[in-house]
């Protein structure tokens, strides 16, 4: 079968209210009849006429969001694509920005791509910005 994800795909724009919009994790994978081999670690896309209000957890997974999210962002690795936006905080291993965030974010790496917007409080152990990202807000980066 090979990797395993979670591909979110609407024709019309949807609004998802959630309190809590949790992936399932790895382990979860055989309760759905799926072999080892299938459980690789999911990816899944939020497409660009998606909003999400609410929280996302993927512990082990991949999140990209081209749509909205309204509510926290927690997973292994987190990407905002043009034109996504995210409004809440934002936890992972690597996060890379191409869209706008307004809130925070904590990861180990974090990478501004050409024209993001972020309007938050940061704390990463290194962070890279190319020329034409705008960032404001309090920035900690301890390099390592």
């Amino acid at each position: 079968m090979g990797s395993v994800g979670h591909e979110i795909v609407v024709g019309r724009s949807l609004l998802l209210l959630a309190s809590a919009f949790a992936i399932p994790e790895i382990g979860a994978y055989s309760e759905l009849g799926l072999g080892r081999e299938d459980r690789a670690v999911a990816a899944t896309t939020i497409h660009e006429d998606l909003t999400i209000q609410g929280d996302l957890v993927a512990k082990e997974g991949d999140i990209s969001i081209g749509g909205k999210v309204m509510g926290d962002v927690s997973a292994r690795t987190v990407e905002i694509l043009a034109p996504g936006v995210v409004k809440g905080g934002i936890s992972a291993e690597e996060v890379k920005i191409a869209g706008r965030l307004e809130g925070s974010v904590k990861c180990n790496a974090l990478s501004l791509e050409e024209k993001s917007v972020l309007k938050a409080d940061v704390t990463a152990r290194t962070m890279t910005m190319s020329s034409g990202a705008t960032i404001s807000g309090r920035v900690e980066a301890r390099g390592g």
